[in-house]
């Protein structure tokens, strides 16, 4: 967790959010992610994409940034952040996208 209050923060985040790509698992895609969110609080949560042969259970970064935070008691989130290994911009999956919207405020 870590609160945002500046701009320079943002910095802070994106670093981080290279060093949790070598985190990522993801042998069969090669499609490394991670992603953060901040809470309605401020907090900012983390997470990477974790890939499984049964490609139905895997998750996603932003789902698994968006649960932890959940998971530790927030019930909004407000920001989304994505980094990838990919050459172009990514956006979020569907199922992201939902949920992104269930805790959106």
């Amino acid at each position: 967790m870590y609160l945002l209050k500046e701009k320079s923060d943002y910095k802070i985040i994106y670093d981080k959010l290279k060093r949790l790509l070598k985190n990522s698992y993801a042998p069969f895609s090669k499609f490394n992610v991670a992603s953060a969110v901040e809470g309605g609080s401020g907090n900012i949560y983390y997470g990477v994409n974790v890939e499984n042969m049964s490609f139905s259970l895997t998750i996603c970064a932003e789902r698994n940034a968006i649960f932890h935070a959940i998971s530790e008691g927030e019930k909004t989130i407000i920001k989304v952040f994505i980094l990838s290994t990919a050459k172009s911009p990514i956006t979020p999956c569907g199922a992201c996208r939902q949920v992104i919207s269930e805790f959106s405020k």
